[in-house]
């Protein structure tokens, strides 16, 4: 009697501490952090687009920083409107898009891209190609850039 349960705790020991600990980060959580972030990044680009200075700051996490060909914008609502005054939208044809999940409340998204930007008269001011990383993070349950970092190589 004594040997059974002995032998008993031993398995009982082995199996609690052999047992496999699931994934931290799932697939099924990873498919679903990566549509949640493809969502919230289409929304966004549709209020840059658009350029809805409110609607697009409504993304930006407190601690926002933007970088762009290589210094660090002081980008604030602000200064997004009056850059944006004169112009009334952007065209944009994406040519690469890639999401990525790296935990169930962080990713980051890349794309390339080609624009045109038009005047309020509806004349086409600039075109450029573009390519830009943006890091999300969740936060309070909603979807907010951290930091993007852009850049617009000469066409």
């Amino acid at each position: 009697m004594r040997r059974l349960i002995l032998v008993g705790m031993t398995a009982t020991i082995l199996l609690v501490g052999c047992r496999t600990e699931p994934p931290a980060f799932t697939e099924a959580e990873r498919a679903e952090t990566v549509t949640a972030i493809r969502s919230a990044r289409d929304a966004y680009f549709v209020a840059a687009t658009e350029l809805d200075a409110d609607a697009m700051v409504a993304f930006w996490d407190q601690d926002f920083i933007h970088i762009s060909n290589a210094t660090v914008a002081p980008l604030t609502l602000e200064v997004l409107r009056e850059s944006w005054r004169p112009l009334s939208h952007i065209e944009m044809d994406v040519t690469s898009d890639r999401v990525v999940a790296l935990s169930k409340n962080a990713g980051y998204t890349v794309m390339t891209a080609s624009y045109v930007v038009f005047d309020t008269a509806g004349v086409a001011v600039g075109a450029s190609d573009w390519a830009g990383t943006h890091i999300w993070i969740r936060k309070d349950g909603n979807w907010k850039v951290q930091a993007v970092h852009e850049g617009r190589p000469a066409r």
